[in-house]
């Protein structure tokens, strides 16, 4: 058999180390690969949830502000059905003080007793007095 010197020890020991060095990187690489993996998967997955989630968000929140708007919209054709009719509350009064059938005086008369009324926006009306 033969002697093992310094230098050979050294050697094997470099080898085996090297060896060893090598299959604990592959371990640690496969470890961070998968990890790596899985932290893009789920990264990917919480993203596409926040997506979904700010997507169904921006539809309701557009279903809602077009039914807001509808009934605006139902509200001003409510108003404007017949001007004739005398029943435009607001609209009408502030048509009738342009044309300068009524005075300031009679404004604020009519106004008030808009205001009084269950049938009109009271914003509308605080708006028109101001």
């Amino acid at each position: 058999m033969a002697t093992i010197d310094k230098d050979s020890a050294s050697l094997g020991l470099v080898v085996a180390g090297t060896l060893l060095a090598l299959l604990f990187a592959g371990q640690v690489w496969s470890f961070a690969a998968r990890w790596a993996g899985r932290a893009v998967s789920g990264a990917f997955l919480v993203l596409l949830a926040l997506g979904v989630g700010y997507a169904v968000a921006q539809l309701y929140a557009g279903w809602t502000g077009a039914k807001d708007e509808e009934q605006s919209f139902d509200d001003a054709d409510r108003w404007d059905e017949d001007p004739s009719s005398g029943d435009g509350g607001v609209d009408d009064v502030r048509s009738e003080y342009l044309e300068g059938s009524l005075s300031e005086q009679e404004l604020e008369e009519e106004l008030e007793e808009l205001l009084e009324s269950d049938t009109t926006d009271v914003d509308e009306i605080d708006r028109e007095l101001n």
